[in-house]
């Protein structure tokens, strides 16, 4: 390569990261990771056996109504007990509700059915197909 060429290409890339550095910058959204979700949640519940892949669904369901910030500020140690109360019943319910806004995470997976392990969500077959209820139970 000339050495032209080499000293445009040098001053195309100094320019080039000139202009990239003096552009604003969009502040990344104050939101938690799902790793830390998790910790918060599991801290919160009482309960280490929690899904991760439930604690993302949770999470992507409080910041998609607003609450990122306001995690971040529960984990931190903050006093948000109205949201720590919401954590602990969207993690039973399986719904996620903030004002009158809701999401629906799971329902099944609730955490409801593990405290109430004498039944089963309705509508959910867990002790065999069609008739499963005329046989005597297995003791």
């Amino acid at each position: 390569m000339p050495v032209d060429s080499r000293r445009r290409a040098l001053l195309l890339g100094t320019a080039a990261a000139a202009l990239l550095t003096a552009l604003p910058r969009t502040p990344r959204a104050a939101s938690l990771t799902a790793e830390e979700f998790l910790t918060l949640s599991q801290e919160l519940t009482g309960k280490n056996d929690l899904d991760p892949a439930l604690a993302a669904g949770y999470l992507a369901a409080f910041e998609e109504l607003g609450q990122g910030a306001a995690l971040m500020h529960l984990a931190a140690g903050g006093a948000e007990q109205a949201l720590a109360q919401e954590l602990v019943a969207a993690w039973y319910s399986g719904i996620v509700r903030i004002g009158q806004q809701q999401r629906l995470v799971t329902y099944e997976e609730a955490l409801i059915w593990s405290a109430m392990d004498y039944t089963k969500p309705p509508g959910f077959c867990s002790g065999g197909g069609f008739g499963a209820w005329a046989k005597a139970p297995q003791l």
